[in-house]
């Protein structure tokens, strides 16, 4: 239907068929248009969890994003399929897929996609936004390792015996305060991070560092 409203319209009738709806979506998902596939996907979201008759290949590197976004927006509310759907989308090259699966890594990420987030937020080329999501994924984690990210991301040595500083505010900069003021307090490596934040003359910075209790 080329009418929004129509095919709206036709979803809920669809989802309230249930299990057969679900079953002729998974049938018709291999042959059909990238559009088709997509709303397919949608479809499916609305009817539950990712159906166990449903491969993962090839949607989730599929040549459009649009399919692959729906895709791993359904494996990531499928308990099943969780891991592997944080797994393949904090490693697409599409952004608002990498943001999706770092949104939802934020209630929980597994010890092996810890480094595929660690990349993300030392990773300058990335947009700012996307690189402090994952800074926050990281603080949340109880990862010991992610200590020294988050310092290294915060910190910055200027000049070789001058002792570092407080890097430029950015996103990441501001995330990476705020994980170690808010998960990390205690541990000593972050001492030095937040004793210079909560004096920095910049009130975001010192905001970040002294997170409401």
């Amino acid at each position: 239907a080329d009418e929004r409203a129509t095919r709206a319209a036709t979803l809920r009738v669809l989802v309230s068929l249930g299990a057969p709806a679900s079953e002729r979506a998974v049938a018709l998902l291999p042959n059909v248009p990238w559009f088709v596939q997509r709303n397919l996907f949608v479809l499916l979201g609305r009817l539950g969890s990712w159906p166990a008759n449903l491969p993962t290949p090839p949607y989730v590197t599929h040549a459009d994003a649009r399919v692959r976004r729906e895709a791993i927006k359904l494996m990531l509310e499928s308990p099943a399929q969780r891991e592997m759907g944080l797994s393949a989308g904090v490693l697409d090259a599409d952004e608002p897929i990498r943001t999706l699966a770092l949104s939802a890594a934020l209630e929980g990420c597994p010890g092996h996609i810890v480094p595929m987030v660690r990349r993300i937020a030392e990773n300058a080329t990335c947009p700012s936004e996307t690189r402090a999501l994952a800074v926050r994924v990281l603080a949340r984690t109880g990862d010991q390792d992610v200590v020294h990210t988050l310092v290294g991301l915060a910190l910055v040595r200027k000049f070789r015996f001058f002792p570092p500083r407080i890097a430029a505010k950015s996103p990441a900069v501001l995330a990476a305060v705020a994980g170690l003021a808010s998960y990390w307090n205690a541990d000593p490596r972050a001492a030095e991070v937040l004793a210079r934040a909560r004096r920095h003359r910049d009130v975001e910075i010192r905001s970040a560092a002294n997170p409401p209790a």
